[in-house]
């Protein structure tokens, strides 16, 4: 077999790209290391390193030839970035130095801290004076982000109150959350209402919803109705639970459960005391009446004659009170 010469077309010898490069810090012995010693007083010889089976070279730090090989080693020696100075390291020399930079602003200001950092050319301290536009944004679109009048450097993160629309038009905010869509065409009246607006007046024409969260408007007279698939989840208490937010003064909510044997005449436990017939053949449920905030039922449903308690729920919601325009969010899960 011929030899193949670096730069040279040899007859019979070709390369093989398919071949991993050599790793010149791979070694199995510090005589394979050797290579790596360029005469550089700050370094130890180099070593081989049993464990990773690599070489290394271990730096000889001092505080007058050997000083660094990068800029973290000079703040061993005391060198500190206070704001207006810059610290660094020359690789070549092995010298930190340190640098006062021009009257002006800090060349590495904090984003997001309500300040901007003041240098007077002179010295390395930076001086903080109150930047209002240089606060913090938390990427929430129910939030107002100003900074502090009393705490310089913080910012605060205001929640929009409940019914407005989300900071990006995107939805309406309840509890600095925004849910998306529902937002009316005009506030003063329903009578055009937002793209997801989509529920129906009755029971029977609701629309089959798999979210947890829906949202909607309501006027004096508007009911909102919503149909939903619920399945025994195995080894999981199956408790449904609903939370409302509204600009309504007071709501009425309704839950109404068929259960999947109903035919056979299984009738939904749990919920209330007193159950009402629902809108939909075999359907049995309960209502509940109070200012938004007050509206939190749980119904630890109770399908008889069956470990599986499942079917379908029906609720509505209408505002009681109020004006031509309410808004709503409402969770429902199971």
């Amino acid at each position: 077999m011929g030899v193949c010469v670096l730069g040279a077309l040899v007859a019979g010898c070709r390369r093989h790209d398919d071949e991993p490069p050599v790793d010149p810090d791979a070694c199995a012995t510090d005589a394979d290391c050797a290579h790596l010693d360029d005469g550089d007083t700050c370094f130890a010889p180099p070593t081989c390193d049993v464990a990773t089976m690599r070489c290394s070279r271990r730096f000889l730090q001092n505080d007058t030839d050997c000083q660094c090989t990068f800029g973290p080693h000079c703040w061993d020696l005391g060198y500190e970035e206070r704001g207006c100075n810059i610290v660094d390291c020359d690789y070549a020399t092995h010298q930190c130095s340190e640098e006062i930079v021009p009257e002006g602003l800090a060349p590495r200001p904090r984003r997001g801290d309500c300040t901007d950092v003041f240098c007077d050319g002179t010295s390395p301290d930076a001086m903080p004076r109150l930047a209002p536009d240089d606060f913090d944004d938390d990427g929430n679109t129910c939030t107002v982000d100003a900074c502090s009048e009393v705490d310089m450097g913080v910012t605060t993160h205001e929640p929009l109150a409940d019914g407005l629309p989300c900071l990006d038009a995107s939805g309406i905010c309840y509890g600095a959350r925004c849910y998306p869509g529902c937002v009316p065409e005009d506030f003063a009246s329903c009578g055009t209402e937002g793209e997801r607006e989509l529920y129906d007046d009755t029971a029977e024409g609701a629309d089959l919803v798999p979210a947890t969260d829906i949202c909607g408007m309501l006027d004096t007279t508007d009911i909102d109705w919503v149909r939903k698939r619920i399945e025994d989840a195995s080894f999981m208490t199956d408790i449904l639970t609903f939370e409302v937010h509204s600009t309504a003064p007071a709501i009425e909510l309704c839950a109404y459960v068929r259960c999947s044997n109903w035919m056979s005449g299984g009738r939904p436990g749990g919920g209330c005391r007193e159950k009402i017939a629902g809108p939909v053949a075999g359907s049995w449920g309960c209502c509940w009446q109070g200012s938004p905030e007050t509206v939190r039922p749980r119904w630890d449903l109770d399908c008889p004659d069956t470990s599986d308690d499942e079917g379908y729920l029906w609720y509505s919601l209408r505002a009681i009170g109020g004006d031509a325009c309410e808004t709503y969010a409402l969770s429902v899960s199971y």
